[in-house]
């Protein structure tokens, strides 16, 4: 709980961008603290059988749960955390937040304390000396020969490495702040009010308006004046342009860090038929005379249908 929380304030610092607290902190968080939660309320034993030599008694509580191996432990807590941030992912993508840092960061870390505390509770059914607790694992294994204990030592000593050099490469290497992108995505607005990444139209009618929205990020180095062109067209099997329309063009200021949803209309009018491409291509500046995929900075297609 308390690495969950340090893990929080320190990728919400705006100075950590791209250093290597932040890597250290966010990795573990995304990877394992909320899979170790979980499997730590569901195995709380010890998987070393108490001694007897106390007079302690087993536990017989039903709610004292069942016990793993270390090593068993660790690569489920990796597993059920990749699977927990993916589920948090889906769940976020049906509300007005959507897919986001904060939103995620926050959901995924109030789902790891929470099951922190179910974890807390369910050991105090569980006697001390059954109870699972951390310690160092034994390099040397149970019948292995100096040589492969030995060999242990050196795979470890070498993911050490590899870890190292990867967060130094991933954080020097980004003196300025990071990769320097735009992200741009199609949004329809929700029964709530807010913008989703789902329930697209699929079927137009020519000459009727249909609501629509696209969100443009800019991860730029810093403001940047962007142009959308939407079009709507029909190609090919073989993907070769037929026809198309204008349907509309927009411009948007975007500030370096800022997300910009722009909503807009979609009128298709002359092209009508099934399997159409409604086109939306993202340009910085001005568009070019002739806007094309190929041309385009950023691009995105929706399959539709116009009666």
């Amino acid at each position: 709980m308390l690495l969950t929380a340090v893990a929080v304030v320190v990728l919400l610092l705006p100075t950590t961008s791209g250093t290597v607290p932040r890597l250290l902190f966010g990795i573990p968080l995304l990877v394992f603290l909320p899979g170790y939660a979980l499997i730590s309320a569901v195995y709380t034993k010890s998987d070393v059988p108490p001694t007897e030599t106390d007079g302690t008694q087993v536990s017989a509580n039903r709610w004292a749960g069942r016990s793993i191996d270390v090593y068993t432990r660790l690569g489920l807590s990796v597993a059920s955390s990749v699977a927990i941030v993916a589920i948090v992912a889906y769940v976020l993508n049906f509300t007005p937040f959507g897919i986001s840092p904060v939103p995620t960061l926050v959901t995924v870390s109030a789902l790891t304390i929470v099951l922190s505390i179910v974890a807390l509770w369910r050991r105090r059914a569980v006697t001390p000396t059954e109870r699972f607790s951390v310690t160092l694992p034994s390099l040397h294994i149970r019948g292995a020969t100096q040589g492969q204990t030995l060999l242990n030592v050196a795979i470890v000593v070498g993911l050490v490495f590899a870890l190292s050099a990867t967060g130094y490469a991933l954080t020097a290497s980004e003196p300025t702040g990071g990769e320097q992108f735009t992200e741009f995505y199609l949004l329809t607005e929700s029964e709530t009010g807010g913008f989703v990444a789902n329930d697209y139209p699929e079927a137009l009618t020519a000459g009727e308006p249909t609501e629509l929205a696209v969100g443009i990020e800019n991860h730029e180095d810093g403001a940047r004046d962007y142009t959308v062109v939407v079009l709507l067209q029909r190609v090919d099997a073989s993907g070769t342009l037929i026809e198309r329309e204008q349907i509309s063009q927009f411009q948007s200021s975007v500030a370096a860090g800022e997300t910009e949803v722009v909503e807009h209309t979609v009128t298709p009018e002359g092209i009508t038929g099934e399997n159409l491409e409604l086109v939306y291509l993202l340009y910085v500046d001005e568009a070019p005379a002739e806007p094309t995929r190929e041309n385009a900075y950023r691009d995105l297609r929706l399959r539709v249908s116009v009666s």
